[in-house]
């Protein structure tokens, strides 16, 4: 079913909320992936949020047409070309409804009409619904981490 999504940027008071749900979340993916201690992984956790110190502006709320935040993407640019999704998720009660594939689009075309031709995303292998989902909206394996992850993308 195909959904309206609309990505506005994200608030400074939302980014308050979301940065300390989403390094929670990382964590725990880290060590579910890793098979690591909660120390190691929120070492690891702490290691790469210093790459990205801050969201700048292409950390996005994603809302459907009756105006409700349904998820959250955010984005860096890699190069002329390639963009790297550095978190995307969609809330737990609006899964399975198509907003994934939505925002997914949206995000597509948002990046391709700023001249951006490839997306790059990193997903964790013990994460089946979300490779499910990058695989039905035509992205593709291009290289497994050994660490528990792979990378996918797709040329839009």
């Amino acid at each position: 079913m195909i959904k309206y999504i609309k990505l506005r940027r994200m608030t400074d008071d939302e980014y308050i909320i979301w940065k300390e749900w989403s390094s929670k979340n990382y964590i725990k993916s880290l060590m579910e992936a890793r098979q690591c201690s909660e120390n190691d992984a929120r070492a690891l956790a702490d290691k790469e949020a210093k790459e990205f110190s801050l969201p700048n502006d292409n950390l996005f709320v994603a809302e459907n047409n009756d105006g409700n935040p349904v998820g959250v993407i955010w984005y860096v640019i890699q190069d002329f070309n390639h963009i790297f999704i550095l978190d995307f998720v969609v809330y737990d009660k609006y899964r399975r409804m198509g907003y994934g594939s939505a925002i997914l689009t949206e995000l597509e075309r948002k990046v391709k009409s700023e001249r951006f031709s490839i997306i790059v995303l990193h997903v964790f292998e013990y994460n089946k619904a979300a490779i499910e989902l990058y695989e039905k909206c035509g992205y593709k394996i291009v290289q497994n981490t050994g660490s528990g992850g792979m990378y996918m993308e797709k040329q839009i």
